[in-house]
């Protein structure tokens, strides 16, 4: 029994090639605002819209190949738009779990971390350094060592520039918890 298959018009040609340009402006538009605040949700919104627009040129070639005689490329199309999306799902996925389980900063941010607390008058070293990230935020955790004879106002006060330089240099920092330790001390 031989198949017959429907031949779409060309409205939804139309339909797909402004569905490909409404959606790469979206996601344009959306990833800009999520780079701005640094916004994980946000950054997957803008990803759910560029995966729209790349599901589009599927369709639309699907389409075409229909119109043009050539059914079987709707549903590779179709496979091609299942893989996409796939594929955006775990990206997306990975980024969104990694906030969720509060992981480790990178690196680089780790060293600038250390760079920056080591550099406050009165730090002679840093120990127990603990980072994680919540959200777009990051807590950081540390210890300080300080010169023993000191008073505990001083130590204190030391504490504080640690927490307000890393504050003022990494501005995604949210919440510094500083632990001084004496070193040196006489009694």
């Amino acid at each position: 029994m031989p198949r017959h298959f429907h031949v779409p018009t060309f409205l939804p040609l139309l339909a797909a090639i402004f569905s490909i340009g409404l959606k790469e402006f979206l996601y344009q538009y959306t990833i800009r605002v999520a780079r701005r605040i640094n916004s994980t949700a946000l950054r997957a919104d803008a990803w759910h819209h560029r995966s729209d627009a790349f599901s589009s040129i599927p369709a639309f070639l699907g389409i075409l190949g229909a119109r043009l005689g050539l059914p079987l490329l709707d549903p590779l199309a179709a496979i091609l738009v299942a893989v996409f999306v796939i594929h955006v799902g775990l990206v997306i996925g990975q980024g969104v779990f990694s906030e969720l389980v509060e992981s480790a900063v990178d690196g680089p941010t780790l060293e600038r971390i250390q760079t920056v607390a080591g550099s406050v008058d009165g730090v002679r070293h840093i120990h127990d350094l603990g980072t994680r990230m919540l959200g777009p935020s990051i807590i950081v955790d540390l210890h300080i060592l300080v010169d023993g004879n000191i008073s505990v106002q001083q130590g204190h006060e030391i504490a504080d520039r640690v927490e307000h330089r890393l504050k003022k240099e990494l501005p995604a920092i949210n919440r510094v918890t500083v632990h001084v330790d004496p070193i040196g001390r006489l009694t």
